[in-house]
């Protein structure tokens, strides 16, 4: 992992690379081609595509890098960009790197080495086949759009596609009728096709009377009410205080509800 900051010489910005001799530290002076003063973004661009040069060049040459865990080498550039990577732009890599790829890839052990298209390609596939829970915020149209299109309460959503890199890189879609199409930022986003998985249903008594709402949340559309005598229920899912229904007939508040 190289890393590296800015510095201005004779006019331009330059890009001090920290490289390492046998060990020790040897700082390389590298011209970015930037005019300075100003054009710090650009410049901060510029030392981006440098390093990943610099980086790639030692991994042909270096065989222990190829043993280097996937998701290790995906966290170790995130640490070493941070500096030169817009904040909300930051915000998304690292919950796609400590989120997504560590899920994914970790279990599976693929090293730098023996990363191939089709590990991208399936790990691609399962995003776009993952229901998320959406906790709330900002709907684009567009993956780097400036302003949100509208605001959206939390929803129960299907990704339709992924645009890595972008400022808003998810595109989502409500399966629960919470109204929401389009793009949105990751850390707006939770995977709940794990938690669904290791989640220990359980049974609730419930009064008569009681709303069942179509999504998590009590601005979704009421989907019924529970009989007058009220009954017992199975939780299979729990997401923003309210818990979903096993019969599929929608979400309870939990408020309403009591475990048994």
């Amino acid at each position: 992992m190289i890393t590296g900051s800015l510095q201005i010489k004779n006019k331009q910005w330059y890009a001090i690379l920290n490289l390492y001799v046998d060990g020790k530290r040897k700082p390389k002076w590298v011209p970015t081609g930037v005019v300075a003063p100003g054009n710090k973004r650009a410049a901060n661009e510029a030392i981006k595509s440098i390093i990943q040069e610099y980086e790639d060049k030692e991994r042909q040459y270096t065989p222990e890098a190829a043993q280097e865990p996937f998701v290790d080498y995906m966290q170790n550039w995130l640490s070493a960009t941070k500096a030169s990577i817009q904040p909300t732009t930051m915000v998304s890599y690292a919950h796609m790197v400590n989120g997504r790829i560590e899920r994914y890839f970790r279990p599976k052990g693929i090293k730098l080495g023996e990363l191939q298209p089709i590990h991208i390609h399936d790990f691609y596939q399962e995003i776009l086949a993952e229901v998320v829970q959406f906790t709330g915020g900002g709907v684009y149209k567009s993956s780097n759009a400036t302003t949100p299109a509208h605001s959206r309460p939390a929803s129960r959503c299907k990704v339709t596609v992924l645009s890595n890199g972008a400022k808003y890189p998810l595109h989502i879609v409500s399966e629960d009728g919470g109204g929401v199409h389009g793009w949105v930022a990751a850390s707006d986003v939770k995977a709940i096709g794990q938690a669904a998985a290791t989640f220990k249903e359980y049974t609730v008594r419930v009064q008569g009377g009681a709303t069942i709402r179509t999504g998590a949340g009590a601005n979704f559309p009421a989907a019924g009410t529970i009989p007058t005598g009220g009954g017992v229920y199975t939780i299979v899912e729990e997401s923003n205080s309210f818990g979903r229904l096993k019969s599929g007939a929608g979400w309870l508040p939990l408020g309403a509800v009591t475990k048994i």
